[in-house]
């Protein structure tokens, strides 16, 4: 597969799942041209206000040229098309509406052509629109989060919408890998419901192979596993994964309160899990007399599962991420402070920038990006293979 430096990709604004897959590809050194409506991209003023775009628009836009272009007029289509056969992948997305795509597979044969749309193009639900919370519901995230006597409640952010950017970006690489084999491109398509149902963990599993549901219970573990679960302290809060019985021994003990384990109601990991509330009562008493950082301290002492619940202030002066360099910042007339890109690659050190205008004409002409584009990618000679190009991507 080419370098990243030499990937040449467009973006037509739609999502920010077709916006972080291509963000991907550009803070790691990918050449991502952005087309926009000229009147600006819906999701422009996304999150506060910095130098007059959304903060959470420059995030998901660092590294990438804008263009805007009118794709209802001729002559900008005529642009596009140009910019294609220029072009080593395409990504096209859309929420809460189906995609419709701009183009088909038929033309730039070469092309790899990325999809995300809440759906995808075919089945009963392909038609239907979705934002986050109905992503949430549909995907069966929003009955198992929330209080047991309450309503189901959804997670915050757009973690539908990134974990689709995400496949998106995965599924993209290897149709590049593909076409080095074959000197075709593939179409990837993500849906956002197909990813979040692949997100469940044991949720799925435990219907299937114990007939057992997982319903909500709020800030706890389902099944008999206890405690685990955020838990206040003096200070805030701390996440104990304690379920199994030895290590919660190590660190009771550890902690001088050994003796809770005498209570015949929490003996062992079933008679525990079935006096839930009553083992809780017992254990918060003495976290609230402790800190984060003493509580903290005596897990690491005994090698247990015990953490902090950071603050997002606190998140940001993080020693571990500081010394990874997992935050930067993109300059203005103020600091916007971002994180670097979620995995490392050594020798490819990830770079974000502020979003910029391409200095394309916006129908015809010739300017420096233009020359940039012109042209076709550079491909391998077809090879000729035993089995069928449709075996997939990471076939031999």
């Amino acid at each position: 597969m080419k370098r990243f430096q030499d990937l040449r990709i467009v973006e037509i604004a739609g999502s920010a799942a077709g916006s972080y897959a291509a963000k991907l590809f550009a803070d790691y050194g990918a050449t991502v041209l952005r087309i926009e409506p000229p009147e600006g991209a819906p999701d422009l003023h996304e999150g506060e206000d910095w130098h007059g775009i959304g903060t959470t628009y420059a995030y998901l836009n660092t590294s990438k040229l804008r263009l805007p272009l009118n794709l209802h007029d001729e002559p900008a289509r005529q642009q596009l098309n140009e910019l294609l056969a220029a072009a080593d992948v395409l990504i096209e997305s859309s929420s809460p509406d189906p995609l419709t795509p701009i183009t088909t597979q038929g033309a730039h044969q070469h092309l790899v052509r990325t999809q995300i749309s809440p759906f995808g193009s075919f089945g009963p639900y392909s038609q239907f629109r979705s934002n986050g919370f109905t992503d949430d519901a549909i995907g069966g995230h929003l009955y198992v989060n929330g209080e047991p006597d309450r309503e189901p409640i959804r997670r915050p952010g757009l973690h539908a919408l990134y974990q689709a950017g995400v496949h998106a970006y995965i599924g993209t690489i290897a149709a590049l890998w593909a076409r080095d084999r074959t000197t075709k491109g593939q179409t990837v398509e993500v849906a956002h419901l197909d990813g979040l149902a692949s997100l469940h963990q044991h949720t799925t599993t435990m219907w299937t192979q114990a007939g057992h549901i997982i319903r909500r219970v709020g800030n706890r573990q389902p099944g008999h596993w206890h405690p685990v679960g955020c838990y206040p302290c003096k200070d805030g809060y701390v996440h104990l994964a304690l379920a199994s019985g030895v290590k919660l021994a190590d660190f009771l003990a550890a902690a001088g309160i050994g003796h809770l384990l005498d209570d015949p109601r929490f003996g062992d990991d079933h008679q525990r899990g079935a006096h839930k509330d009553e083992f809780d009562q017992a254990l918060i008493p003495w976290l609230m007399q402790h800190t984060v950082d003493q509580i903290v301290e005596i897990g690491q002492s005994v090698f247990a599962p015990v953490g902090r619940v950071p603050t997002m202030l606190e998140l940001l002066d993080d020693p571990h991420l500081a010394a990874r360099d997992y935050w930067r910042t993109i300059e203005g007339e103020s600091t916007l402070q971002l994180p670097r890109g979620p995995f490392h690659i050594s020798g490819l050190e990830p770079d974000p920038s502020p979003p910029r205008a391409s200095d394309l004409p916006e129908s015809g002409g010739t300017s420096d990006t233009s020359e940039a584009w012109s042209g076709t990618p550079d491909l391998p000679e077809s090879v000729s293979l035993d089995e069928p190009t449709t075996n997939g991507p990471l076939t031999g």
